[in-house]
């Protein structure tokens, strides 16, 4: 990626779900757990309630490659798997993204801490804290997904004035937008498409 091949810096991104595209990408899936009904735990029904307001519901901690922009690592954090990695191309278009700035100790700390939480669990009280009247502190041993990419952000450099645990995914999406460390908005299938339409607009037309 050309920011990381020309100063030395390194790029971390930052992805997020859309609520609202999500309902209408996956309208069929919402609309055919509607009509099943919820078989859920009363703890997920609360929890599924309260995201359900969110206006962004699910983040992750992603590390392009320096070769091919569509060649993504990505850290997250689910229900039935816990904290997962694997490659993403982000062609969903229900995904947001946000790319980061960071030095090279950053990155590799960043990367260090994803890697060495892969296969914890969900941290289902955590995730819904704010159903209760204070928020959890963040043991380690468990995660959800705004807890485990905030902790991740830290190690990048970001967000060190907020304490784990205390911030839901509005509130990342809030924060890291606003930050200095912002290069811009795009997600990796969006500048590859850009880079190929730059490309054959400078090759001209045959």
């Amino acid at each position: 990626m050309e920011v990381q091949r020309s100063s030395g810096l390194k790029i971390v991104g930052f992805a997020y779900v859309l609520a609202e595209k999500e309902k209408e990408v996956n309208a069929d899936r919402h609309r055919r757990r509607s009509n099943e009904g919820c078989r859920c735990s009363p703890t997920r029904a609360m929890l599924s309630a309260y995201h359900g307001k969110q206006t962004h519901t699910h983040c992750e901690i992603v590390f392009p490659s320096d070769a091919d922009e569509l060649a993504c690592r990505a850290y997250g954090v689910f229900g039935d798997k816990g904290v997962v990695r694997q490659q993403r191309t982000f062609s969903n278009p229900s995904y947001a993204w946000v790319y980061l700035a960071v030095t090279r100790r950053q990155y590799d700390s960043a990367l260090a801490f994803c890697e060495a939480q892969v296969g914890k669990p969900y941290d289902f009280v955590a995730a819904s804290w704010r159903l209760v009247v204070w928020p959890p502190i963040s043991t380690g041993e468990r995660w959800w997904c705004a807890s485990f990419v905030h902790a991740a952000l830290q190690r990048a450099g970001l967000l060190r004035h907020h304490s784990v645990n205390t911030l839901d995914v509005d509130d990342l999406v809030g924060l890291v937008s606003a930050s200095d460390r912002k290069l811009f908005d795009a997600s990796p299938l969006a500048l590859r498409t850009l880079t190929e339409k730059k490309s054959k607009s400078a090759r001209g037309p045959k």
